[in-house]
């Protein structure tokens, strides 16, 4: 099953001006019903009016069939020119899907710290004890370049060796932490390994658009606009919303904290793709803002708003990486 995080804006006065193809899964609502009604009008019981101001909490919605349902929510003020808040955004991510299989719990219930990677040192996969030592949550850590994750650890950057030889070599490697257990895989393991391998395929024009952005903070909100209308052009609008959050903190970002040139692409494959590329290798990290913080919560946002995430070295830079799944409709061979 795809995972589809939920998102909705409202204005200052608490009206819906943006719901997402997530928002309409999780209550049944779609975006005409409600787009331009005060969100209070979806509350099964009303709650405290500085709400809002308090960023995360727990609210019952009633559901388009009548239900009443919980979900935790997070709040993001939107900022004007002025600086001032004009509204907010709301999120609201779905649990993370366990694995059913036997092989897939065992994983998740191991005792010692276990991950998996790409040949890339890129995160698949990491059960509970690799999360609780890392301090995220599993979702925060899918598709990132495992020494964002462990910054100026020398554990981390003997490990880092031991995969890049693993990767290079398809030979199995034994690295031993303090702990004494093994961190990679035993010299005689009990079982076979499958290498796998993915083959590339070119895709056509139609499916890809690419923009050059000039390094001004004003020409996040044209880019975005781009977006949107390849997207329309498509038969996508139902992937809109959340393509114009996502853009619009992305490109705002390679702007801001990195270097020229930047260019934005929109891929249209399996699942739609936001890249944003610049001329800076260092990758942005998530980080956790406190509870009244203005800003420091885009990436998360990505995060919960995206199926995957995550960034790669270049020849001239890094390119950031977005993807979420494709809503349900025309064949992908249409549009962008």
């Amino acid at each position: 099953m795809e995972r589809v995080a939920a998102a909705a804006t409202i204005d200052a006065l608490g009206r819906v001006t943006g719901w997402s193809e997530g928002a309409r899964i999780l209550t049944g609502h779609r975006a005409e019903k409600v787009v331009g009604r005060p969100a209070t009008d979806l509350l099964a019981e009303q709650v405290p009016a500085e709400a809002p101001a308090a960023r995360r909490g727990t609210v019952a919605l009633r559901r388009a069939d009548g239900r009443r349902t919980e979900i935790a929510l997070t709040a993001c003020p939107v900022l004007g020119p002025d600086g001032g808040t004009t509204g907010y955004l709301l999120t609201a991510a779905p649990p993370f899907q366990a694995d059913p299989t036997l092989a897939g719990q065992a994983f998740q219930q191991a005792s010692m710290s276990m991950s998996v990677f790409d040949l890339r040192r890129r995160h698949l996969r990491s059960n509970d004890v690799a999360c609780h030592a890392l301090g995220v949550p599993e979702e925060a850590l899918l598709g990132r370049f495992f020494p964002d994750t462990v910054e100026g650890s020398p554990h981390g950057e003997c490990l880092l060796r031991r995969l890049r030889q693993v990767a290079e070599t398809g030979r199995p490697v034994r690295s031993e932490s303090f702990t004494g257990a093994p961190c990679v895989m035993p010299e005689q393991p009990a079982d076979d390994v499958a290498l796998l391998l993915a083959r590339t395929r070119p895709l056509g024009a139609d499916r890809v658009a690419t923009w050059d952005v000039p390094p001004d903070p004003a020409a996040a909100a044209h880019f975005r606009q781009a977006a949107v209308e390849r997207l329309g052009e498509g038969g996508l609008d139902e992937a809109a919303f959340v393509t114009e959050l996502v853009v619009s903190e992305l490109v705002t970002n390679a702007i801001r904290y990195g270097e020229p040139p930047v260019q934005l692409c929109l891929i249209r494959d399996r699942t739609l793709i936001r890249e944003v590329s610049d001329g800076s290798s260092t990758s942005p990290h998530l980080r956790r803002a406190h509870a009244f913080d203005e800003g420091g919560r885009g990436l998360l946002l990505v995060a919960q708003l995206t199926q995957r995430r995550g960034s790669r070295q270049t020849v001239s830079g890094k390119t950031i990486r977005a993807e979420q799944p494709l809503p349900e409709g025309p064949s992908p061979a249409a549009g962008a």
